[in-house]
């Protein structure tokens, strides 16, 4: 398990892949030695089963990233971290320039990422994700924060 995961709000930009399987797999070891096969078999096998909880399960990891919506290409960023195993994931924006439908459908994925890791979220805008809430700070001019558990106001 690594100690953090990080997705910006504009992942595109810090992609290393052509596709989703070349990002997916960026970083992992080469299949030389016995130990690195064995490493990579681990892997595979948990980036199925992120790949479905992130809902691509059913895009195919073939598809050029340059082609998917801003949604997908979030949702192929927090694959890579989940893979990964964080204990912590920190998110940074993640809906911001989303359309309604997307925003929604990325609220019920990070809903569902709640059991797996800690998740540190950084918005302007928290009441969609004020459901899964469970402690909030409200930074104010001057970098001032409010303490504990202040929500914003709907």
């Amino acid at each position: 398990m690594k100690a953090a995961g990080l997705v910006f709000q504009f992942p595109e930009r810090h992609f290393v892949g052509r596709t989703i399987a070349h990002e997916i797999t960026a970083g992992w070891p080469s299949p030389i030695t016995p130990a690195a096969y064995a490493k990579r078999e681990v892997l595979s096998l948990r980036a199925y089963a992120v790949l479905s909880a992130v809902g691509l399960d059913s895009v195919s990891l073939e598809t050029p990233l340059s082609s998917l919506s801003d949604g997908y290409k979030r949702r192929v960023a927090l694959a890579v971290q989940l893979v990964r195993q964080p204990a912590i994931l920190l998110l940074d924006e993640p809906l911001a320039g989303l359309d309604w439908r997307t925003r929604l459908e990325l609220v019920g994925v990070i809903g569902k990422l709640k059991k797996e890791c800690t998740i540190v979220v950084v918005s302007h805008d928290l009441r969609e994700l004020a459901p899964l809430v469970d402690v909030s700070w409200c930074m104010k001019p001057g970098g001032v924060l409010d303490p504990p558990g202040v929500l914003l106001p709907p």
